[in-house]
């Protein structure tokens, strides 16, 4: 029969929990893995729950029936002691833990989600406060009630046989263990594109970031479900970029509508190919995070959507737009960090670089250039940036840094690795067609 979780009933249930782990204290650190003090509505049930949870925390070793009731009775005195052993005696030692444990987290959710709405329900009369604030707000606590809740299991032998399953599975085809991203000197480098992995792209304009998405699209494939948020580009234009990319056509003749017989028949090979992929573009402008992340949640339910890239990162629009725009970008990196893990899923953001670089001699760019940077470099497991030195040359082709004159090579490309989680930092050399604006692994140095 299902229960009634009013809290006449919450209290009975709580009484019994603690009657049972103090009569049976072999059964409270299963307890204490389930409930947590704060999910307990009973003061005085709070009281002496806080109570055996210090006693397992600090002298795991002496727990027993003994050590309880003389710790009841010096810190809750002889009522709280009566108390305990009157309970003890109504309800014995007999209750199921887990059962107990699974009501009463249920109730305390109920009641933390009612205590948001109830706050939100007050928010939402002042017209000082923007909806979309308040909506995100809302989300993110109803969310974090969920998460607090956690797995049951939490043992170091449930990650190490979940880590030896891991291995026993990529054993099977071994390598990078994330999706490919097209270039595979990056895989090797980063380990492909990683489930709850959040990867930072930077660069200044023109230097490739789109062209960098579309090679994850095309390193994807069939494989994997992609899902691309184009808060710059049309969809339109993504795909024709790709499309002339997949095809080696120039982009220009393209746009002009110059092609010929051959070069057309090679765009439609590419069409035939790229309409097989699983991959989604949302192009609305000026998306929310809370729109944003709604979206990439609707794709990985629907689709089971495997990698997901912004383009990018410094034209989202934060909910309440008073923050500092450092502020706002915080809690950017640091909800997409949150949401990678939840899903599983691997989320690149690309961002824009600050144009201070251009002063420098040596303009590879740095962590410091990232636009209102302060908790990218934290929350980010990689962090790169595009470097094409074509960009910076001069009317005869001639780069200057410091007092060495080279001539750029329109062809080359690097990979900037600032920030590699549990792998090396450094640069990786890529080949790069611009009239094709595409990236390929190099095949000399």
């Amino acid at each position: 029969m299902e229960l009634t979780l009013v809290p006449d009933t919450v209290r009975t249930l709580e009484h019994e929990l603690i009657a049972i782990v103090t009569e049976d204290p072999s059964q409270l650190p299963m307890a204490l893995s389930l409930v947590s003090v704060p999910d307990l509505l009973d003061s005085w049930s709070r009281n002496v729950y806080a109570l055996l949870s210090t006693l397992m925390r600090e002298r795991p070793a002496e727990v027993d029936v003994v050590s309880i009731i003389q710790a009841v009775r010096s810190e809750l005195g002889a009522g709280g002691l009566d108390a305990m052993l009157s309970i003890q005696g109504r309800y014995g030692s007999e209750g199921n833990v887990e059962w107990l444990a699974g009501h009463i987290l249920v109730a305390s959710r109920r009641r933390q989600a009612r205590n948001v709405l109830a706050v939100a329900l007050g928010e939402i009369v002042d017209e000082t406060v923007p909806v979309e604030a308040i909506v995100a707000d809302v989300s993110g606590q109803l969310n974090g009630i969920m998460a607090d809740a956690g797995d049951d299991d939490c043992s170091l032998a449930r990650f190490n046989n979940e880590a030896r399953a891991q291995y026993a599975q990529r054993e099977k085809k071994p390598g990078p263990p994330g999706v490919a991203t097209g270039l595979s000197t990056l895989d090797n480098a980063i380990g492909g594109l990683q489930r709850g992995k959040v990867i930072v792209i930077g660069a200044r304009p023109a230097m490739g970031k789109s062209a960098l998405a579309l090679k994850f699209i095309e390193g994807a494939r069939t494989d994997h479900v992609v899902g691309l948020i184009s808060l710059e580009m049309d969809g339109v234009d993504h795909a024709a970029r790709l499309l002339c990319s997949l095809a080696e056509v120039d982009h220009r003749r393209y746009d002009e509508a110059l092609l010929t017989v051959y070069e057309k028949n090679r765009i439609e090979r590419a069409f035939d190919t790229t309409s097989t992929w699983p991959c989604h573009i949302d192009q609305r402008p000026g998306l929310t995070w809370t729109q944003l992340s709604g979206r990439i949640r609707q794709w990985h339910a629907r689709f089971g959507l495997r990698v997901a890239v912004v383009d990018y990162l410094q034209l989202i629009r934060h909910e309440d737009p008073r923050l500092p725009r450092e502020q706002q970008v915080a809690s950017f990196t640091q909800r997409a960090k949150n949401l990678a893990r939840e899903l599983g899923i691997s989320l690149v953001l690309l961002a824009q670089l600050n144009r201070g670089l251009e002063g420098r001699d040596d303009r590879r760019p740095r962590m410091s250039d990232l636009r209102e940077s302060g908790s990218i470099e934290q929350d980010a497991d990689v962090v790169m940036f595009i470097y094409r030195e074509i960009e910076y040359a001069d009317a005869n082709g001639d780069i200057l840094i410091g007092r060495k004159k080279h001539r750029a090579d329109p062809g080359l490309a690097e990979l900037v690795i600032r920030k590699n989680r549990k792998r090396k930092t450094g640069i990786i050399r890529l080949y790069w067609n611009g009239n094709y604006t595409r990236f390929e692994d190099r095949t000399a140095p």
